[in-house]
């Protein structure tokens, strides 16, 4: 039996100050979601930290109940879909 992964972990995006105001996250988070669907994923997760689910959602990830075991009490699982 063959086991396929659809999930496309995201791990760290950081954006040096300069580059927040030119929009450089989005653009990241775009190159990503388009490199995922190419190579046959249909979700990108993430476990989001200090807060940072605020961020994610203003990008369309949702809170998922996934296991955020070892992130932290603050920590959120959150996903994307992309197809």
């Amino acid at each position: 039996e063959v086991h396929t992964a659809d999930r496309f972990y995201l791990h760290d995006l950081a954006i040096h100050p300069q580059g927040r105001e030119r929009q450089l996250a989005q653009h990241l988070i775009a190159h990503a979601s388009q490199w995922a669907l190419q190579q046959g994923y249909s979700q990108l997760m993430l476990v989001a930290v200090l807060g940072a689910n605020v961020f994610w959602q203003k990008h369309g990830f949702t809170p998922s109940p996934a296991a955020t075991l070892g992130y932290g009490d603050d920590a959120v699982c959150m996903l994307r879909q992309l197809k």
